[in-house]
């Protein structure tokens, strides 16, 4: 017991001349500029309403590859893709900067709700689809 008496004194000592760093450098090594696309993803929040089926296309969400619904004879090949029926909300983390569609063979109305803004209703017609970009600070546009 002495003996642990006597060590912890010694320890602090010690401890008290290890080396820490500057908060003023810690603070200097933050990029203030830097951009969303630095930091992650953005949280993306879809309302449908009604239960018919919606199909994703270019979320980034997954590796399964989808064409984009463009109306162009060679539509480019997209990453993330997913087909829900009806199920409200869904959440999605997507890159900034990116442009996903949204198709409805029966048509359905969706709203798009990110920490930077909302667009909606957006109406879908059957058979049409709707681009949606997430800009690089996560605001949503329909395109």
């Amino acid at each position: 017991m002495k003996k642990l008496l006597f060590i912890l004194p010694v320890l602090a000592i010690a401890f008290a001349f290890c080396s820490k760093s500057e908060v003023k450098e810690e603070l200097g090594s933050v990029n203030p500029s830097a951009q969303v696309t630095d930091r992650g993803g953005c949280l993306v929040r879809i309302d449908i309403a009604s239960a018919s089926d919606l199909v994703f296309c270019g979320t980034m969400t997954n590796q399964v590859k989808c064409l984009a619904c463009v109306a162009s004879p060679n539509p480019p090949q997209l990453q993330g893709s997913f087909t829900t029926s009806g199920v409200s909300p869904i959440f999605l983390n997507i890159p900034p900067g990116t442009l996903f569609y949204v198709s409805s063979a029966t048509g359905n109305t969706i709203t798009v709700t990110t920490a930077s803004g909302v667009i909606g209703p957006i109406t879908i017609a059957a058979n049409h689809c709707q681009g949606i970009l997430i800009d690089d600070t996560c605001d949503p546009t329909a395109n």
